[in-house]
Formats: structure tokens, sequence, C-alpha cells
């Protein structure tokens, strides 16, 4: 039996540790293929932590790990009770309420085959979703490691007989170095944009988002005003340690979460795909510290 439970992927400058699908995660919410459970920069920097600290909180979610359909699960509202829905990334989940879709409850799970192919420095992901309900795809992801970046690159083409109208955003769980949110954060946006709901834990100035106090609770910001923005830095002031993203896609919605321990910047893009369609899209993360 293949007890390995992990990948790891390094260059010079980075070490990359990348859970083997169904080897750790099992729940009904992140996209099992290529979780990245922490990345180190020169064999000093980290930059992952977990969603919660507290194992009775949250939905075990740890690193760089994305979703699929946060807010509406594809073909959730057309089927019954006990009838199966596709969740891209993991497999089928059962409708077992009679509510609404709600990203954090745990469903049932009939899992997807998900192979992977590992080479010096990137990995392959690819899993099917035969026909449910009319709705069908095959899904790829690749990570690749290339100097101090990590570029996620997806592919998603539609061989169901339905349309497929979701979003896909990657919950980034950030603890520079292991520290805690405080004013020394500043995240940086590429461009300014407006919120919908602010509270008193986040200062926004231009495009600029900062801590006034060490964190206490959990706090929160969205929009779906973000159509110029495609990138972010999050920046450790005092130790000048940073991570940014950035998307070849349009944003249609920008949010932040965090906690006491984590920071989420969180950038979605929308997947609009006809029968027979396919899109492609890539995430890439610099990592750097100026000491």
């Amino acid at each position: 039996m293949n007890s390995q439970t992990h990948i790891t992927l390094k260059n010079n400058r980075l070490k990359v540790d990348i859970h083997i699908p169904g080897s750790h995660y099992k729940g009904a919410r992140f996209d099992w293929c290529g979780m990245i459970e922490q990345v180190l920069l020169d064999n000093t920097y980290s930059f992952c932590t977990k969603e919660s600290l507290d194992p009775h909180r949250g939905s075990n979610g740890f690193g760089l790990c994305n979703e699929f359909g946060l807010e509406k699960a594809i073909g959730y509202e057309e089927i019954d009770r006990q009838a199966y829905f596709p969740k891209i990334g993991i497999g089928a989940l059962q409708k077992d309420t009679g509510e609404e879709y709600k990203f954090f409850y745990p469903y049932k799970i009939l899992e997807n085959k998900i192979d992977y192919i590992e080479e010096m420095q990137t990995i392959k992901f690819k899993m099917k979703q035969r026909e449910l309900n009319g709705y069908g795809y095959i899904y790829e992801k690749q990570i690749t490691i290339k100097e101090n970046n990590v570029i996620v690159a997806y592919y998603l083409n539609n061989i169901g007989t339905k349309p497929i109208y979701t979003t896909e955003y990657c919950h980034n769980f950030i603890a520079l170095n292991g520290l805690l949110v405080d004013e020394k954060y500043e995240l940086e946006l590429s461009h300014e944009i407006a919120f919908e709901n602010n509270n008193d834990i986040l200062e926004c100035k231009n495009s600029k988002i900062g801590w006034r106090d060490p964190v206490k609770q959990v706090f929160y910001l969205a929009t779906n005003s973000c159509y110029d923005l495609n990138s972010w830095c999050l920046t450790h002031k005092e130790t000048g340690v940073s991570i940014k993203e950035s998307v070849n896609q349009e944003v249609c919605r920008f949010a932040l979460w965090g906690d006491t321990h984590v920071v989420s910047p969180e950038m979605f893009v929308a997947i609009s795909l006809e029968p027979g369609e396919t899109q492609r899209w890539h995430r890439t993360y610099e990592f750097n510290s100026l000491l």
C-alpha cells in the first residue's frame, strides 16, 4: 500500500508541499487536486497556515486551496433530495436536506478518481466527471514552480449537455512566517476598489488595506465591483516578507477574510461554459523577502 501523503516540489528558492488527493483533506468543500500545505522560501520564510487553530471550527482548510461554486453549486436547485450534484475537484455530493446549498455543510461524497503525474518541478492532476443530471466535465490542474514563483494552471472542459455556470477562487490561508495578524501587515491591491461592508478592524485607504491593532476576532470584506483588479500583495512591513497573487482572467468578486492568525485574500473567476467549450486560466504566486 502506498503510504505517501504529499509531494514536494523543490528548486533553489522554493520548497512546496502538496497533498495527494484524499490523503488528508476529505471534505465536501475544497478542490482535492493540488492542495498546497506549505511554501518555504530560501529555507527560511513560510507562508501558509490552517483555516482554524481549533479543530472543531471551520471546514478544515489549509494553505492555498481553491473551491468551485462557493455560493451556488452546479445543478443543486434542479434535483430532489437524496440525489447527487457535481462539485468540481471532488466528485458528486448528495443533497440530503431541503435547504439551500451551504458550502460548509458535510454532504455525503461520491469521490471521483483523480490521476496525477509528477515531474521534477511540476505536478499535474486530472479528473473526469461523467454526465450527471446533464453536467459533465474534464478538469485539469497543474502546479509548477519557477524561481520564487508558483504557477497554478486550470483547464475545464464541459463534456455534458448542460451549460456550466460557476465561480472558482483560491482560499489563501496565509500567515507570513507564522506571525499573528496585526498593524504590521499590509495588503495592497492592484486597483482601488470600494467594499460593500466595512468594520473597525480594517482601514482601507486608496488601494491599501491595513489592520489597526492586533486582530482578536474574525474580519470580512467583500465586493463585486472589482473588474480592474488582477493582483494583490500581502506584506509584513517589519520583516519584509511578502506574497503576491496575480490572475490572468477578469476578477468578478474580491473578498478578504481572516482571524487572529490568518489572512485570506480571495479573487473570484467567473466560469461560463456551454457544452463542448473549454476555459483556461492561471494564478501566479510570487514569494519574496527583503532581508
